[in-house]
This record gives C-alpha cells, structure tokens and sequence, in this order.
C-alpha cells in the first residue's frame, strides 16, 4: 500500500505542475489526475509520457519484523500499443521462497508454472479460482489469445540458504 500511496503522491505533484494548479486540488480517479471540481486533467500515462524518462517511478521499501513464512514476488512490466490496446510483456522477474528444497528439479517446474500463469495474467488472460481452489480459464471466449512467445528462455538460479 505504501508504494501505491508514493505513486499516487509523485503522481499528483507531477499532474499539478503540468496542469498549473495546487497539488492540494488534483484528484486521482479512473486513470486520471484531475484538477478539482473542474474537468481539466491529465491521463496517467499521457502524464508518464510528458516526463523525460517517458515513465513514472517510485521506491517503497519495508522491514518487517519477526519471523516470516515462504512468500514469493512475481513483478510484470508491460508495454501496451495505445492504438491496438494490445498487452506485450517487456520483462517478467520473480522471487520465491521456497524453504529447504527436497527435490530442485520440481522446485524448477514449479517456480515455471508460476511464472507462465504470471505472465498470461500480466498479457490480460483472464483467469479466476473456482470453489475447488483451482484456477478456471472458462468461459474460453474471455481468454486472450497469446500474441507473442514468452517462454522462450528461463534464467533461473536456485540457492539455499542454510541459517543456524
């Protein structure tokens, strides 16, 4: 949440600057920063396109306390053509916690499958869990179909990490 609460701030200082009003009176909504109680805005990502990197970044970071259970952080940065609405995905990393690993090699397909289910969601497949626990892909007529090969090479590392 708190790297969302920093974009939105870098956000509404950089809309404020370029629409010419106080940070104060711009408003996040549906993809827009709009000055209040007026309809004069900008879009997000014609915002990010007006900066000299041509993006819009933030750092979060958190230290948390205590103990932790395995966890994992799959990130996604896509690309969308602004005249099709096509999604391409530019680069997908991931890391996972997997604890002592008993058998690398399922480990392996494992952290695979999960990187493919990963990407199809960031290319907009639309997937949903049925009351099962497993994921549904149905009604099929609502799943994109893949536009480009993104699974054509895994760089991945395992390592162990053995703690007193």
């Amino acid at each position: 949440m708190e790297g969302t609460k920093e974009f939105l701030q870098k956000g509404k200082e950089l809309a404020a600057e370029e629409l010419e009003a106080a940070e104060d009176d711009i408003l996040y909504h549906n993809g827009r920063f709009q000055v209040t109680g007026t309809s004069i805005g900008v879009g997000l990502f014609d915002l990010a396109s007006k900066q000299p990197l041509k993006y819009i970044s933030t750092e979060t970071e958190k230290t948390v306390e205590g103990r932790s259970w395995p966890n994992g952080c799959h990130i996604a940065e896509v690309e969308i053509d602004p005249e099709t609405g096509r999604v391409f995905l530019a680069s997908y990393g991931n890391v996972d916690d997997t604890g002592n690993m008993i058998n690398p090699m399922i480990v392996e397909g494992q952290i695979k499958g999960g990187i493919a289910q990963g990407a199809g969601q960031a290319c907009l497949n639309n997937q949903f869990m049925i009351p099962m626990g497993s994921f549904s892909r149905h009604p099929s007529w609502i799943m994109q179909c893949p536009v480009q090969m993104i699974y054509l090479y895994f760089n991945l590392q395992l390592s162990q990490m053995h703690l007193a």
